[in-house]
């Protein structure tokens, strides 16, 4: 009998698991989520499993402002999750906490995940031409303006918690944050982006990109009822409800290729900033 003798090499060998690829999840919601966090909680939780499930590749991330209320429920359970947090600033810390001053409790909680070791924290350049009142009326509107669009350029996909009726008529507001996926740009966007340091620079719209709302809407959450889910694509486009299943598109959001760019160039920001506090 002939012995036949097959060196290792010839193997084929084992293939290797592809690269995990970022990908950035954009929040914006109600400061004041009237009695229902626990069920915003619950509805956000189900949000990022189906993101985990959709695009299990993916490594996801969450860009968060970490205001009171749905921002900060928000990074908690994204934490929970294992997801780190990127966390843009609207102000330097010291001018942001005033925003906290009366509710000790989402102070604390604003502190305690700045020092979660999973959560990269970066205040935003003041917009130009401030004057003597940077952070003061509307000025202080605008700059959480600044922040908002600044998440919605480089999130992947943009999570909301919003009111089902809630108009995009306020500046700085979660509803005109959300909106700007969808319609790309408005005067007061052109105008803030004009005096930002910031923002991307002033060009053609971008392809609209989906929006993933949480519809706050606390009877419901009394009744002891889930929030609903909704999904929008294109602006005027009608909501369809959000749920796991055949109908649910898992086609990676298009801005899902600029993700490893957009992640270099924040990082970069992170370790600026804390080059500065060192």
């Amino acid at each position: 009998m002939t012995t036949i003798e097959i060196a290792a090499s010839a193997w084929p060998a084992a293939a290797e698991p592809p690269p995990a690829q970022p990908m950035l999840i954009g929040i914006s919601g109600k400061r004041d989520l009237r009695g229902a966090e626990a069920a915003v909680r619950a509805a956000l939780d189900a949000v990022f499993e189906m993101i985990d499930g959709l695009w299990p590749l993916a490594a996801p991330r969450l860009l968060s402002a970490l205001a009171a209320g749905a921002d900060t429920v928000a990074a908690e359970a994204a934490l929970a999750r294992g997801w780190p947090v990127l966390a843009p600033l609207p102000f330097p810390l010291a001018v942001y906490e005033q925003d906290f001053a009366a509710a000790p409790d989402d102070l604390a909680r604003l502190r305690g995940l700045l020092a979660h070791p999973n959560v990269s924290a970066f205040p935003l350049a003041a917009l130009k031409r401030p004057g003597d009142r940077a952070f003061e009326g509307v000025e202080r509107c605008l700059h959480y303006e600044q922040v908002g669009l600044f998440i919605a350029e480089r999130a992947t996909l943009m999570v909301g918690v919003i009111g089902p009726e809630e108009v995009p008529d306020r500046i700085g507001g979660a509803a005109r944050i959300l909106d700007f996926p969808l319609t790309g740009d408005d005067p007061i966007a052109r105008e803030t982006r004009a005096r930002s340091v910031e923002l991307l620079p002033g060009r053609a719209p971008p392809a609209p990109r989906p929006v993933w709302r949480v519809l706050l809407e606390p009877e419901r959450a009394a009744r002891g009822e889930p929030l609903r889910l909704t999904a929008q694509k294109t602006a005027g486009a009608p909501s369809t409800p959000l749920k796991p299943g055949p109908d649910l598109d898992a086609s990676p959001p298009s801005k899902a290729g600029r993700a490893s760019e957009i992640l270099e160039a924040l990082v970069l920001r992170v370790e600026a900033a804390r080059t500065r506090q060192a």
